[in-house]
Parts: structure tokens; sequence; C-alpha cells
């Protein structure tokens, strides 16, 4: 069960950066007037993040959306009770109708749009889905025979070589029709986060998408995330600029003379909490001029993180979420645990090392300050 918890605690939860970049959609969504208004919600993706749902505010059956973007299109994701559909907007003003007469049953399935683009109409979307279908059945089917699989270990892993497979079959898409906007927009949505060899992701990038493609918003954001998930153990740490929980800026080259124990970690995972004893225990152990604790956390909500800050007693330095350390390092799941030497280089990474209880890093710590 630790395993699954570990996996599903997965770091998929950011706030948007204003950039040089950016730009503004407008979208008037509307529906038909019967339509069930609670259960319509919407998301979008700026080209940087998934933003989480943005409340519905139906009036007269019209949803009008306006929000700053950052790529060659915003991805705006419309659902419906368990249906849903993706559309591109640019920065020209898009109307998206709704036009199902029959709106409880699925409001979704027809519609007139102006200045947008349905991407499950997209050529390579159907491609694709034709591609993996086989993978995908049978990760579907597998869930369908096996509705408690989470919880037992060897279903857990059933199911994540699966899904690697689902995830793999796409790449192979990816590589194959690189030449298309759908196939970039699909690296940097999903396959950037695959459960995936990482030094063959990179090749697989680099080797098949234009350099045109890949000077884009879209490929900037690859890179980052790409390079931010090769960080390993013996190379020196990214250093970072950012601001801590009482509004000080702070960076890592600050720390550059004493030993820092880097964190990601959020409220909600189950399995940071269950390592908080052990990092109080560090924190008790060796002070500040020998090991600095600095948290990140990926909580979206302020309150629920400062609430928690206060809770756990987490009296070490935190900082809130910010999108350019978890891209720098990386971050796909959590708690990810780093220690940085006084030289700036990662001499311990949690996830390498399969250090599940942090055992291997009590006596780390204890090696080197032993004798100090």
């Amino acid at each position: 069960m630790r395993f699954f918890k570990i996996i599903f605690c997965a770091a998929f939860i950011f706030i948007c950066q204003k950039t040089n970049a950016q730009k503004q959609f407008s979208v008037t969504n509307q529906f038909p007037l019967n339509i069930n208004e609670e259960q319509v919600k919407f998301f979008y993706d700026d080209g940087q993040n998934d933003h989480n749902e943005i409340k519905a505010d139906i009036v007269n059956g019209q949803k009008n959306l306006s929000k700053p973007f950052y790529s060659k299109y915003a991805t705006i994701a419309v659902m419906y009770k368990d249906k849903s559909v993706s559309f591109w907007v640019s920065d020209k003003t898009a109307a998206i109708n709704f036009t199902a007469s029959d709106s409880t049953a699925n409001p979704l399935q027809s519609f007139k749009l102006t200045n947008a683009y349905a991407v499950t109409q997209d050529i390579d979307d159907k491609r694709i889905n034709e591609y993996i279908s086989a993978e995908t059945k049978s990760l579907e089917d597998f869930v369908a025979n096996n509705k408690q699989w989470f919880k037992k270990d060897s279903l857990v892993m059933i199911y994540v070589e699966k899904s690697k497979n689902v995830s793999s079959k796409k790449i192979d898409f990816v590589r194959k029709n690189a030449k298309s906007y759908y196939s970039i927009w699909l690296f940097r949505r999903e396959l950037v986060f695959a459960d995936y060899n990482i030094d063959s992701l990179i090749h697989i990038y680099n080797s098949s998408f234009s350099d045109s493609l890949k000077n884009s918003f879209e490929g900037s954001e690859i890179s980052k995330r790409l390079t931010g998930r090769n960080i390993k153990k013996n190379v020196m740490a990214v250093d970072f600029a950012a601001k801590d929980m009482t509004g000080k800026m702070i960076s890592l080259k600050d720390y550059r003379n004493k030993h820092v124990l880097l964190t990601f970690w959020a409220s909600w995972c189950v399995p940071c909490v269950e390592e908080f004893p052990a990092i109080k225990t560090f924190h008790e152990l060796y002070p500040t001029d020998k090991l600095e604790i600095i948290f990140v956390t990926l909580d979206a909500d302020s309150l629920k993180f400062s609430n928690a800050v206060k809770k756990y007693d987490l009296n070490w330095v935190h900082i809130f979420n910010d999108i350019e350390v978890l891209k720098k390092y990386g971050v796909l799941a959590i708690p990810q645990v780093y220690l940085i030497d006084n030289a700036g280089k990662i001499v311990y990474s949690r996830e390498e090392e399969k250090d599940r209880e942090l055992a291997l890093l009590t006596k780390i710590l204890a090696e080197k300050f032993s004798n100090r």
C-alpha cells in the first residue's frame, strides 16, 4: 500500500507565472437552457500548467471565460458529468455553442465553433486513439475486472506496467508524427511526465522534433521538465531564486557553506506527513549552521499549506508552490528529498535510493556530522 500512496501523490498542481509571452484568450460557452449547471465544470491549460476546476457560474446558459495563456493555443476542457471535450483557442475572441437538443444525455456531443478547434476532431487525435487501442483496452479491462486493484501491491504493479505500455505506444506515435502541433502539444501535456527511461525520452524529443518546434514556447517548457527529471545524485544541484513563506527572496547558492535538505511535499500527501517525524529529528540533531531544511510545497491552497505548517510544527524554510523550482527539479511524485552538500552537489536522492523510510538518509547524515 505504501508503494501505491507514493505513486498517487503525483505532483501536477501548479500555479500560473507571468512571462513576456503572455496572451489572453476570451471564449463564450453557450449551453442549452435546460442544462444542469451544477454538473458543468471547466478546466484550462495555459501552456505552462493545467488549472484546476473553474467555477461554472453559468448565467442564462452562458459562461464567459477569459484567461492568460502563453503557448500557441490555450486548451479548454469542458466536462459534464463523466463526459468531456477539449478545444484549442487563440487570442482571437472565440465562441463554443453546444447545440445538443437533449441536454439530459450529453450536451457536449455536438457544437458550433467560432475561432476554436475541437481537439477530438484533430486527425492525429483520432489516429493515436486507434494506434493505442489495444493497450488502452488492456488497461481498461484490467481496471474493470479488478475494482480494488489499488489495495494490493501485486495488482498495482500490473496496473503500472499496463500504463507504461500505453505511454510507450503514445511516445512511439509522437516520434513517428513529430511534425504536427498535436504531437508536441501531447508531449508537453502528458508524455514529459511518462514513466519512461529519462535518457531515452530526452533522445526521442531531441531527435524527433524540428528546431522550430523545439524553439517554441511548448518546446522550452518540455526542455525544462526533461532537464529537471534528469537531475541525479553526484551532479551539481540546480540553483533557484524564490520567495520563502515570509516573503524573503532566497536562493540555493545562499546556503553553499552548509548542507541542504531540499524536500518536495504537500499537505494532502500521506507519505509526506509520515516522514515529518524523521525530518524533525534531523532538525533537532543538526543546527542550521550544518544543515538547512528547505520545504517546497505543491499545495495550491495557501491556507491549507499554512495550516499544515502550524499543525505539524514544521519550523524551517518554506517555499509555497513555486512553479520554476518545481520544473527545475522535475518533480513528478512526492515526497521527494534531496541532500545537497556544502559544495552544491546532490549526494542523496530519495527516489533514486528508494529510501521509503529515510533510513539511508539518517545514516548518511549521522556519518557526515559525527565528527563535527
